[in-house]
């Protein structure tokens, strides 16, 4: 407890002695700088010039670095005249992270950023230019990844005395729809040709999958033609409320669309329930658009909440069932559990549910159906399921 009390006392005074050095701090309005994938780093409108002394930026592949002082690959450590600070300008002082042996300590950019998680994505960050002895709050707000452009974005704050021009942003000329919502899916190894498993949204836009390759656009090409981005349609990140004031929508100030390569990872289906925008280019349509599932690569499965016309809403589709027309299960439940390795042909290891379906499983593959399948697991018959069951999202109370 004593040695505790002593380093928390320490650490006040080392605070009170750096608050009173002399210090520039930044806490004017909010800059917003964006560099696109593989914009060129040698261009002035690559590079945040906040000083004389300091011009951020970044190559293709590599960290950021100082072009003022500097060229890409110089320091790989850390941007010259430059170091970081966890925190804010206004709570750094007071953040343990800071200090080593009860002294002020500075971060470099390898020590404080995570490249390949992304970690340090829209977390507070004080930046220092040493030579001006300025400090700023900075938070960084989209990195691209692993050689694949460069790109980054962060807010940062100005100088009070020198504010940065304002972005207005004006929603009135463009043409937004937000009628009613729509849901769509496509199923596993549904045709991609079949009008069904299309999303006609207009007579230049057809969204639709194959089997396992990205979403593309049926009206304009055939799967596979373009896997970057489907042809005639453009994506930003948000809402048709917001997108126009959302930073990671900005390459040197000005309005960039992205590619379907850039937003979505399907690898990780790291886009599923996250707001896009969806623009129609050839319609010039604004549409709010959330995918809500996506198989990997098993199948081209997708579905997505997207808005419509408000002019011409979707049509209700009427559903004629009724839960009182299903034999419906709905009494206390029973736990049902098969040990590894324990012989599936033996009873005690099936969850004989009616004389049609006994349900277990091998040492290894799916479960299956031992009245209609003694020999186990099969792709065989009736594919990638359980013979004679099928399944539903959600409850017997509200599957339908």
């Amino acid at each position: 407890m004593k040695k505790t009390l002593l380093f928390l006392a320490l650490l006040s005074i080392t605070a009170l002695n750096a608050q009173s050095d002399p210090q520039t701090i930044w806490n004017g309005d909010n800059l917003i700088f964006s560099k696109c994938d593989y914009a060129d780093s040698t261009n002035e409108e690559n590079q945040d010039r906040i000083t004389d002394n300091v011009w951020i930026t970044r190559g293709d592949e590599q960290p950021i670095f100082n072009a003022a002082k500097e060229g890409q690959g110089d320091n790989e450590d850390n941007p010259a005249d430059v170091e970081w600070f966890y925190g804010t300008t206004s709570s750094f002082l007071e953040d343990s992270r800071n200090f080593c042996g009860g002294e002020l300590c500075s971060e470099e950019w390898d020590d404080v950023f995570d490249e390949d998680r992304e970690g340090f994505i829209n977390e507070d960050y004080v930046l220092h230019l040493i030579t001006d002895d300025i400090y700023i709050d900075i938070r960084f707000t989209s990195w691209t990844c692993c050689g694949e452009g460069g790109g980054f974005s962060y807010v940062r704050s100005t100088d009070p005395e020198n504010p940065p021009e304002a972005i207005t942003a004006d929603y009135s000329g463009l043409s937004i729809w937000n009628g009613d919502n729509l849901i769509f899916s496509k199923c596993d190894y549904a045709d991609s040709t079949n009008e069904d498993n299309q999303d006609h949204i207009t007579d230049n836009v057809w969204i639709t999958r194959g089997d396992e390759q990205p979403i593309f656009n049926t009206a304009k090409e055939d799967q596979g033609d373009n896997t970057d981005n489907p042809a005639d349609v453009e994506w930003f990140y948000g809402t048709t409320s917001s997108f126009l004031d959302n930073e990671r929508n900005y390459c040197t100030g000005e309005l960039t669309p992205s590619e379907w390569r850039q937003l979505f990872n399907e690898n990780l289906s790291g886009f599923i329930n996250k707001d896009y925008v969806l623009h129609l280019i050839t319609d010039d349509i604004y549409i709010d658009i959330k995918f809500t599932s996506w198989t990997e690569r098993d199948g081209g499965r997708f579905s997505y909440v997207r808005s419509t016309d408000p002019e011409n809403p979707p049509s209700t589709e009427v559903i004629d069932y009724k839960y009182e027309d299903f034999s419906i299960w709905n009494g206390v439940n029973l736990g049902f559990q098969k040990c590894d390795y324990a012989d599936y042909t033996l009873e005690g290891s099936q969850d004989r549910i009616t004389p049609n379906v006994w349900i277990t499983r091998g040492d290894s593959k799916p479960i299956f159906n031992y009245v209609t399948q003694p020999t186990g697991y099969s792709t065989s018959g009736s594919g990638n399921n359980i013979e004679d069951v099928e399944w539903f999202y959600g409850t017997t109370s509200s599957f339908l």
